[in-house]
């Protein structure tokens, strides 16, 4: 995710994109907030939320792992989430007899 910075002190606009970090696709429809205010991303994983206090940024995507990162005055961030690793193991299952 590639964040502006705003001030900690002041009301502030907060832009950026969320991507997944393995592939840098971006996803859409992850939640972003921040200072109080909730967002969602577009189709193009940006998302423009204006809050009344910037100190940290959550988001939240199905099948990824959820990410908070503090906004950094006077500079720009990266925040990439990662995917959640399903893992399913299958059993084999030997029947024998006759079935009786």
């Amino acid at each position: 995710m590639l964040l502006s910075a705003c001030s900690k002190q002041a009301p502030c606009r907060v832009e950026g994109q969320v991507r997944d970090r393995a592939t840098a696709v971006p996803i859409a429809k992850a939640g972003v907030s921040v200072g109080g205010a909730s967002t969602a991303t577009g189709a193009d994983g940006r998302f423009v939320a204006t809050a009344t206090q910037c100190r940290e940024l959550r988001v939240t995507a199905t099948g990824y792992v959820a990410a908070t990162q503090p906004i950094v005055e006077g500079g720009s961030v990266i925040v990439e989430l990662g995917a959640i690793e399903a893992v399913s193991k299958v059993g084999h299952l030997k029947i024998n007899g006759s079935g009786r």
